[in-house]
């Protein structure tokens, strides 16, 4: 740890000298820690936060805790010893003296060096102060001044040596080089205009001679003089202050654009790199000067006032002649300097280095004096003059109790004394209360007295008091200190009586004096007792040095045997070590040769086996191989015949004919439409005919619908798109049950039964298809596997339904709907409901879809190899439904408001739907089971409207892929290696669905809305198969999401049902359940959007109720790597790093030599991390090729490691703020760190943390060109993934914490600085970006996860004292106030001292009486002129002199919901900006203006929250904006004429103005979309806008809305 010295000064005001003073004193004193000490203290240093300032009165407490090598007072005119207040530091007296005199007597008081800086003397001592601070400079190692005026005022008072230096800020080119600065003037071109380079002359006074017409005028006239030179005139404010501002407010013009008027508070170094970009000064600042001068820069002084320090400044710079004592000599002066070239004298230089050598010489000596007494002395003589008459006797003493938490105020006790005048006895009892631990007496207050004897009883017992601060002599205490007190313990737990009997004496002048020539007696007689002590040890010393110089000689050689020991016997343990390993390796080859033989026996077992099984297979086949050849030829036999017969050749030119007539009718597609017609005609009659044509129009309008909606995508439907974007997932349990019902279509085809024997082969189940799948294209995902967890299922086994249901349960699948394949009575595949209703302890809802197709070897239902028909006779209407009775009765069977469902697969095969349902219903109410629900799939391109059957049914099920296959998303140009197959983009399907369900179209019946997964049939059929191409689950949760939202809008919580096909269609490629490649994606996804979670659920929000983490096992288990290529953020870097509160290693990588040196210091002084590294690497590869070259060989070492680097960027105005965003989410504070690696510790799968996308960029985070770089990355690091999502996951800015081992690959394969492209100023598609893109899938190739984790922990915030009002306008349609604005206000009214409550609202007493605890006034209008209307009536009521005595007024409204983050956090960080007025979010400039009425809408603050500062209050602007504004009745008029116009009115009166969320001067650029908070919420509200629109929910997507809820929620 660095020793510590403590700086004294005036650093806790807005001066530019002070302030610099600090830092060059921190650059030349780099081996220590510097604390800095000034008057009022407490805060942070203005302009730079890394710098906390104490008060003068924290001094004492620090000295004694912190062992401070030098207190250092200076620089700045602080030696004085003049007692009234300054304009400074108003609520303070005796500032000037006590500064650096209480320096001194603390310094002497702890035997600490005390030097004087180089301050200076502004004025003479009077001269009965000149004896007091003679004596005190005596108690000071060193000494000096700035200039010879102060020498000469300190010489008047001190014959010790006073030291003559320049000001130290003239070495400021060696803390901020040209180079940095011109940084620091590229940076303020853009944020105020600053000109080039030379081409400006900086004019700076201070509010002296402010009222004064003929001066300003002469410095109007020098401003016009140097505008004439061709020169810009910058108007800079130094002294912050000494109100710069106002002057150089009355010599600006607006209008003249060579003037330029600096209204943003500057840093330091800011101001000086204006200074030194310049080409002279013209001011009354002396630092201005200095500044300039430092830079070789003229500097004209003026000094009407005669301050001695500027006079004795330009004495030191030889260059007197800049001085102007009289105004109207500056143009002259500055003609004369303009003429000339300045140069720095490097003799000053070695001047002030010299002095900084002999303070450090000073402080290495340490303290070589010793003067308390005299001190004690002097204090009493400076407590005499400053405070006044002093008591005489003591009167009265004041009694603390400690209760056992210390010793408070409130608990103390006055007690007057009784006195005995002849024995000067002072004594007083008082009664102890019960519960006291300890009492503390202050016999009086603010004196020295001498104690000549105390006696102290409790219940007649003598205790010992304990006394600070005292020297014991012959037969009296000296109590040293002006606070004097006695400590006694109490033991008794019972009230008892207290006795306190003091002798003694305040102490006079006099009686101090007798007491020194005591003390210095003592210690002479003490020193020379102590100098024999001295002698005796050096003798006895060196004798013990001659014996220690033998016993070394000895010790020497037995280290010598005991190495060549230690070396026999490390050889023989390696030998006994690699012996043990033989034999080691011996009994592991042995074992392992057992086991060979043990495998061998059982496969060479095995294959016996098999072999005898593959024979008798063979010969069968070999037999019905036989069979089929013996059919095959009778049957081209039979042919043969019927070819020769007559009548074949009689009608051979009726098959040419017709053969002729098809082939025309093929031709064109009307001509196909209309042979189908006449097939459908005389196999199914004219009704057929008719319903077939309303399909094929319905089906035509749709995909021509689907087109115009979807105009955008390629023209082949597959450009652009993955073939099937997903990506692994474990499973995930969700809590609670979702209020929309999804059921999931189930199948039971996963078991043996006859039939299916007999149709397709012993053992067949849909496994068998399954299994049998092949990929057809590149991309295509088959075949199928299920999961681990539930691999090729038998469902006669019960455990594995029970399973089923205990996941659907899980993920909030409400019930299965199960497959009826139900035939004129005859039912197959029913064993699995059977046995559902044999368990009544599964948990399942479920009800039956009647599967009324015929059964076909083409698996589709077609009138094609029929193998079981139905046959839709009277008699099976009744029949069904006495057969469905036993299903319907078991409780579990779904009911909708007391009526069971009943569903029907395939309403257009049933002859007449109207007869068959009115029977069923006729039937059920007969054998008791009431009314039913019955329900229709829109299945083969049939609905309700086309069969005609919407007054016989309840609902329709839509039923996905089904009636979806348009011609308008079919994927087209995809190689099929020969086969045929009709394939559509699912992407494109899902679009085109969810916008139909935002519609909402009114349909005859109601409609209960399904989806599908990736709906693929090729495992059934090997040509002509139906495949989505395009699936993803993104697309999935945007279309369960969907479903939720338009089910929650037209459905009350009982019939809220939505479908989803389906749970286990393997064969059809669309399941829930979990399968080997993916695993639980698919049914984890649909949960998501049933339980309004975001789709990507990977955000962790921290607060202050996180899991921290206290300690780190191991020792530097932590790296950092930093590349700073832009020294502007090093500061700010380091002040984030040193948020870690673990031991942690530093390297850093740059591009230079001048910024390693730059870097390295920075660092040695500011940071707290172990150890620290600086490399330089050839600008190449950007911040990642540094990266991994420097980390490459050691990163091993290291269990955790981040990256971050000096963040702009090239691309947009957005760099500093995607810096801090990220940095506060990656660093933040300490309780957040250790939050962030508690996250580490306890998941050891954890592999990468990082922030959440920046807002601005989340269009942005795409591949963007580099999908097929990342792949080939991932192959050489031999990471190898299947496929890549089409949405990467990556820490864009490339800033991260990662778990070294999980991204270990992209170090330990040579990449090299050479394998990355020279820089060209590439924005995209390089290594670099492709590496930036590859973290998370390196970490999941091995096994890990990522996070990104959201820092919510608050801080402790204190907002300065203004006085404010706010203004709050609230107006509901139903003349309520809600909760939510019940909770705005009373945030509203923590921060505000008054509030005014106006609703546009018809409110009742009663809802008005929520809010009257949190206002101060209550007031009701009519809605006229919305809010704005609101706002001018309080206003105008209140009028101008009440508003103006306010420093802020607060104007909002109760659009938003309550805020989610702190008001103070807002106001705290808007004070540091010092604008006139701001608000939270700010509209940018808009050319089109259509929607308000006008050329275009303005850049102006949003007006639902907006903050006016008392220069906006107290001006005519504002009150004529007000007062002339009329009360709008339309809500455009209000927003073009109110809203939109109120912040251009206010700018262009000269008031500056600014958002809290930066951001949102161009996030609406960025994310093409002008409506943010009402479409985008998320995107703010990460942003940590604190204000959410209440009317955004009718305008954002399922997904955005799923992640707000999310978000609020964590929040």
């Amino acid at each position: 740890m660095k020793p510590k010295i403590a700086q004294i000064g005036t650093f806790d005001v807005e001066n530019f000298g002070d302030l610099l003073f600090a830092n060059i004193l921190e650059k030349n004193f780099a081996e220590y820690d510097i604390d800095l000490f000034s008057p009022r203290g407490r805060s942070t240093k203005p302009f730079e936060k890394d710098k906390y300032v104490y008060s003068i009165d924290d001094l004492e407490n620090q000295c004694r805790e912190k062992e401070y090598q030098a207190l250092i007072i200076g620089g700045g005119d602080i030696i004085r010893s003049d007692v009234q207040a300054t304009s400074v530091y108003d609520e303070r007296k005796s500032i000037s003296f006590e500064l650096w005199a209480k320096t001194v007597l603390l310094g002497n008081k702890y035997d600490i060096p005390v030097l004087f800086n180089a301050p200076g003397v502004p004025f003479e001592f009077a001269e009965n102060m000149r004896s007091i601070v003679g004596k005190l400079l005596e108690c000071c190692g060193y000494i000096s001044v700035r200039d010879d005026v102060s020498a000469r005022y300190l010489n008047q008072c001190t014959k010790k040596t006073i030291n003559v230096v320049p000001d130290t800020v003239l070495t400021i080119n060696d803390l901020y080089s040209k180079s940095d600065l011109e940084i620091y003037r590229n940076q303020l071109r853009e944020k105020v205009g600053l000109p080039s380079d030379k081409d400006y002359i900086v004019v700076q006074h201070n509010c002296c001679n402010i009222d004064d017409e003929y001066y300003i005028k002469q410095l109007k006239s020098v401003v016009q003089h140097i505008e004439e030179k061709g020169l810009k005139v910058v108007l800079l404010p130094i002294g912050y202050v000494h109100k710069d501002i106002l002057f150089l407010k009355k010599i600006y013009s607006a209008d003249n654009t060579n003037q330029i008027l600096i209204k943003d508070k500057l840093t330091p170094v800011e101001i000086a790199a204006i200074l030194a970009g310049s080409a002279g000064y013209v001011g009354t600042s002396m630092h201005g000067a200095v500044i300039s001068y430092a830079y070789e820069k003229f500097a004209i002084c003026i000094n009407t006032s005669n301050y001695s320090k500027i006079t004795g400044l330009l004495k030191n710079l030889g260059h007197s002649e800049w001085e102007v004592k009289n105004i109207a000599d500056v143009e002259a002066k500055f003609n004369d300097a303009y003429n000339k070239t300045s140069e720095y004298d490097l003799f000053i230089k070695e001047k002030i280095n010299a002095h900084f050598t002999k303070m450090k010489k000073v402080i290495e000596k340490g303290k070589t004096y010793n003067n308390i007494p005299d001190i004690l002395e002097e204090y009493y003589n400076i407590l005499s003059k400053l405070e006044g008459s002093l008591p005489t006797t003591f009167s009265e003493a004041i009694i603390y109790y400690d209760f056992g938490n210390g010793f408070l105020e409130d608990e103390t006790v006055h007690i007057k004394y009784q006195e005995e005048v002849d024995s000067k006895l002072f004594y007083f009892s008082l009664e102890i209360p019960v519960g006291v631990k300890k009492i503390r007496i202050d016999p009086i207050e603010s004196v020295l007295i001498k104690v000549d004897d105390l006696r102290i009883q409790i219940g007649g017992m003598d205790i010992e008091p304990i006394i600070d601060n005292s020297l014991i002599f012959e037969d009296y205490k000296l109590i040293v200190s002006t606070d004097p007190c006695f400590i006694v313990s109490v033991e008794s737990n019972v009230k008892e009586q207290m006795d306190v009997h003091l002798q003694g004496k305040i102490l006079t002048l006099s009686d101090i004096q007798d007491i020194l020539g005591k003390l210095n007696y003592q210690k002479e007689i003490e020193v020379l007792a102590y100098k024999e002590e001295l002698n005796k040890r050096e003798e006895n010393e060196k004798v013990l040095m001659k014996e220690c110089d033998k016993l070394r000689e000895e010790n020497q050689g037995i280290k010598g045997n005991m190495k060549k020991l230690e070396e026999e016997n490390l050889y023989i343990k390696k030998e006994l070590e690699e012996k043990q390993k033989l034999k080691e390796k011996l009994i592991h080859v042995e074992a392992e040769n057992v086991q060979l033989r043990e495998a061998s026996c059982k496969f060479e077992s095995r294959y016996q086996k098999l072999a005898t099984e593959n024979q008798v297979q063979i010969d069968a086949l070999n037999s019905m191989i036989l069979d089929l050849r013996n059919k095959l030829d009778e049957k081209e036999n039979e042919n043969e015949i019927i070819k020769k017969s007559f009548c074949w050749k009689i009608t051979a030119p009726i098959r040419v004919t017709g053969n002729v007539v098809y082939r025309l009718m093929m031709k064109t597609y009307v001509t196909q439409c209309a042979l189908e017609a006449i097939k459908i005609l005389f196999q199914k009659g004219p009704i057929e005919v008719f319903h077939a044509c309303r399909r094929f129009i319905d089906r035509t309008l749709h995909s021509q619908e689907a087109g115009a909606m979807l105009s955008d995508r390629s023209a082949n439907n597959n450009d652009g798109y993955l073939p099937y974007d997903c990506e692994y997932q474990e499973n995930v349990k969700f809590e609670g049950t979702p209020d929309v019902k999804m059921l999931a279509f189930y199948l039971p085809q996963y078991h043996t039964f006859p039939e299916n024997d007999e149709w397709w082969g012993k053992g067949f189940t849909e496994w068998v298809n399954v299994k049998n799948g092949d990929a057809r294209f590149e991309g295509h995902y088959q075949p199928r596997v299920p999961h681990k967890d539930i691999g090729y299922y038998n469902l006669e086994d019960i455990s594995v339904l029970k399973r089923q249901a205990e996941l659907a349960k899980e993920h909030g699948i409400y019930g299965f709907c199960f497959y009826y394949y139900w035939f004129s009575g005859k039912r197959l595949m029913e064993k699995p409901v059977d046995m559902l209703l044999e368990h009544p302890e599964i948990d399942l809802p479920f009800c039956l879809c009647w599967a009324n197709e015929n059964w076909t070897r083409a698996w589709d239902g077609q009138n094609k190899n029929i193998l079981i028909a139905q046959d839709y006779s009277d008699e099976d209407d009744e029949r069904f439904m006495i057969d469905l009775e036993k299903y319907i009765s078991d409780k579990r069977y779904i009911r909708i408001n007391g009526k069971p469902l009943v569903i029907v697969y395939n309403p257009g095969q049933i002859p007449d739907c109207h007869k068959s349902f009115a029977k069923w219903r006729e039937c059920a109410k007969k054998i008791g089971i009431g009314e039913i629900l019955i329900w229709t799939c829109q299945t083969a391109n049939n609905s309700a409207d086309i069969l005609n059957i919407s007054d016989c049914i309840d609902a329709e099920v839509e039923f996905p892929p089904h009636n979806m296959w348009l011609e308008s998303i079919a994927v087209r140009d995809l190689d099929l290696h020969g086969k045929s197959a009709f394939i559509y983009n699912y992407q494109c399907l899902v679009d085109y669905q969810t916008q139909k369900l935002e519609e909402n179209a009114e349909t005859t019946v109601p409609v209960h809305h399904g989806c599908m997964l990736a709906w693929d049939n090729a495992a059934r059929r090997k040509d002509a198969w139906f495949t989505y191409y395009a699936f993803s689950l993104k697309s999935l949760y945007k279309w369960v999401s969907a479903l939720v939202d338009n089910a929650r809008k037209n459905y009350d919580s009982e019939e809220r049902f939505i479908f989803i096909n389906a749970w286990n269609e393997w064969g059809e490629g669309t399941y829930l359940e979990p399968d080997e490649k993916y695993g639980y994606a698919n049914i984890n996804t649909v949960s998501k959007a049933l339980y309004d979670r975001p789709f990507r659920d990977d955000i962790t929000f921290v607060n202050d109720k996180s899991p921290k983490l206290e300690k780190m096992e191991e020792n530097s288990s932590i790296a950092v790597q930093v590349h700073m290529f832009y020294l502007e953020t090093l500061d700010e870097t380091i002040e984030n790093l040193n948020y870690i509160p673990f031991k942690y290693d530093c390297y850093i990588s740059t591009d230079n030599e001048e910024k390693k040196r730059i870097i390295e210091s920075a660092f040695k002084l500011k940071s707290t991390c172990n150890n620290c590294q600086v490399n330089v690497f050839e600008n190449r590869g950007r911040d990642v090729a540094p990266f991994i070259e420097q980390m490459s060989p050691v990163i091993g070492n290291y269990k955790y490691i981040c990256h971050i680097h000096s963040k702009k960027t090239k691309t947009g105005e957005y760099g500093n703020e995607w810096r801090k965003y990220i940095f506060r989410h990656l660093f933040g504070s300490k309780e957040y760190m250790q939050a962030l690696f508690a996250e580490f510790e306890n998941n050891d799968k954890l592999g990468v943390i990082m922030p959440e996308t920046f807002p601005v960029l989340e269009l942005q985070a795409e591949w963007g060109g580099n999908l097929e770089g990342v792949k080939a990355l991932l192959e050489r690091l031999e990471c190898r993934t299947e496929q890549l999502p089409a949405d990467p996951v990556f820490p864009v800015g490339n800033m991260f914490w990662a778990r070294t081992e999980a991204v270990l690959p992209i170090f330990t394969h040579g990449l090299k600085q050479s394998d990355f492209p020279e820089e060209q100023g590439q924005t995209n598609a390089t290594i670099a970006h492709q590496i930036e893109r590859s973290w998370i899938y390196v970490a999941e190739h091995g096994g890990y996860t990522y996070r990104k984790l959201f820092n919510n922990c608050r801080e402790d915030i204190k907002l300065s004292e203004k006085k404010r009002i706010g203004i709050f306008v609230h107006y509901d349609r139903e003349n309520i106030i809600s909760e939510e604005d019940i909770t705005s206000i009373c945030a509203y009214s923590k921060i505000l001292d008054d509030l005014i409550f106006i609703t546009n609202s018809d409110l009742k007493n009663s809802e008005l009486e929520k809010v009257k605890p949190y206002v101060t006034q209550c007031m009701c209008r009519e809605n006229k002129g919305l809010d704005f209307g609101a706002w001018k009536e309080v206003i105008l009521s209140l009028g101008r002199e009440k508003i103006t005595e306010y420093d802020e007024l607060v104007l909002c409204n109760n659009s938003c919901l309550a805020p989610v983050f702190p008001l103070e956090k807002m106001f705290a960080e808007m004070e540091k900006e010092n604008v006139d007025f701001w608000g939270n979010c700010i509209f940018p400039y808009l050319p089109d203006g259509a929607y308000i009425h006008k050329g275009c809408i303005p850049e102006h603050l949003q007006s639902y929250f907006t903050v006016y500062n008392k220069t906006v209050l107290t001006s005519d602007t504002f009150w004529k904006f007000w007062e002339e504004m009329p009360v709008y009745e339309n809500y455009i008029d209000v927003i073009g004429n109110c809203e939109s116009q109120f912040t251009k009115i206010l700018a262009d009166a000269g008031f500056s103005y600014s958002p809290y969320i930066k951001e949102s001067y161009y996030i609406c650029q960025y994310l093409q979309n002008y409506s943010v908070p009402y479409e985008k919420p998320t995107s703010l509200l990460l942003l940590n806008s604190p204000f959410v629109k209440k009317k955004c929910y009718g305008y954002m997507k399922c997904e955005e809305k799923n992640k707000l809820e999310t978000y609020m929620k964590a929040l």
